[in-house]
């Protein structure tokens, strides 16, 4: 499987090759329209902030209907394409968390913005039974 990180024009260009999914991430429900066919995909609305206190952050029901996504599409596919709008703070903490998920390489230090809330959020819906065990 592969994680592809991408930015918002990008995205809209991106064509991937075998069978694939996207995570849509913006700060509002303007997104462009996409050139590659996915299988599925699924779209969030929160801003790069990264404090808890924002209405506008990431929340945790967030967080659990990336997982069921993944979840449910991750049998059937090669790719996992992730938007945001620069692709600096949200899609590369999801990219990051995703990589950690199915044991893939991630170079994290070329995002020295990334998103550490979204990553706290992700890893702790993705990775709470492995700490109960």
């Amino acid at each position: 499987m592969k994680i592809s990180v991408l930015n918002i024009h990008d995205a809209a260009k991106y064509i991937p090759k075998g069978n694939a999914v996207i995570i849509r991430i913006a700060d509002s429900l303007d997104m462009p329209k996409l050139k590659g066919e996915y299988l599925d995909s699924i779209s969030f609305f929160f801003s790069d902030l990264d404090f808890e206190l924002s209405d506008y952050a990431i929340k945790e029901e967030d967080a659990i209907n990336l997982k069921n996504f993944v979840d449910k599409n991750s049998p059937y596919i090669d790719e996992i394409v992730v938007h945001c709008v620069y692709a600096q703070g949200r899609s590369p903490a999801v990219g990051y968390v995703l990589s950690k998920y199915f044991n893939l390489s991630f170079d994290i230090a070329q995002y020295p913005d990334i998103n550490k809330l979204v990553i706290k959020k992700l890893e702790k819906v993705f990775f709470e039974n492995e700490s109960k065990a």
